[in-house]
């Protein structure tokens, strides 16, 4: 009698596991692109344009402000503390 109720709580806790893993195999296992392909796009673009340059200046972000604009007020203190530490 010991004997069954321990074979049932094995299998209770064997087809628990199994429950919980499973959206775990079944994620490993979702269609798209692989790795692989992902790594070779990264590739692909970075031997297209090696530095990142935009020429667009609308886009860029290398500005004092950040947003594209260029903002006189920040230039001047930071060329401020760049002279004056």
């Amino acid at each position: 009698m010991c004997d069954m109720k321990l074979a049932g709580a094995v299998q209770s806790a064997g087809l628990l596991i199994a429950l919980s893993l499973a959206p775990f195999v079944a994620m490993g296992c979702a269609s798209g692109p692989s790795q692989d392909q992902m790594d070779r796009d990264r590739q692909a673009a970075a031997l297209k344009d090696p530095f990142g340059y935009n020429p667009d200046p609308h886009k860029s972000e290398d500005t004092v402000s950040g947003n594209g604009e260029f903002d006189k007020d920040a230039f001047k203190k930071d060329l401020d503390h760049v002279i004056n530490p």
